[in-house]
């Protein structure tokens, strides 16, 4: 997989407000190339590319995190609790695909059923909790 000619925009937001911080990470990528090749059996021979580079591309990737904490003292100790949202939008993109067309071997090319199956796609929405005490 390729990062030719794939543009990316990402955004870090952070508002502290006093005791309270919210933060905002996005990202819109285009989608990455992907290289379909044949693979070759015998040692000495290279793989060969099908096509030229970027005439398969994956679909855009889009991500939306969010972040807020807010600080409490309670004594000597500062206890800070926090929520993070992963994936907000929830979207699944395809992050990569299986790109072996085939084998050339003795003159014979046998085609891969595997071919572009669904190797990874973006992890789906997650929330995480905790809790960070500072004494």
């Amino acid at each position: 997989m390729s990062t030719l000619n794939a543009r990316s925009s990402t955004a870090i937001t952070s508002l502290p407000g006093g005791d309270v911080s919210f933060e905002l990470f996005a990202d819109a990528t285009d989608g990455l190339d992907f290289a379909a090749k044949e693979d070759a059996n015998a040692a000495n021979r290279p793989q060969l590319l099908i096509g030229k580079v970027g005439d398969f591309r994956l679909d855009n990737l889009y991500q939306l995190d969010l972040r807020l904490e807010k600080a409490f003292q309670i004594g000597p100790v500062t206890v800070t609790p926090a929520a993070e949202v992963f994936n907000v939008i929830n979207s699944s993109t395809v992050l990569q695909r299986y790109s072996r067309v085939g084998t050339y071997n003795n003159g014979e090319f046998s085609t891969d059923d595997a071919f572009y199956t669904i190797q990874e796609t973006q992890s789906p929405r997650i929330l995480r909790l905790g809790i960070r005490m500072s004494f």
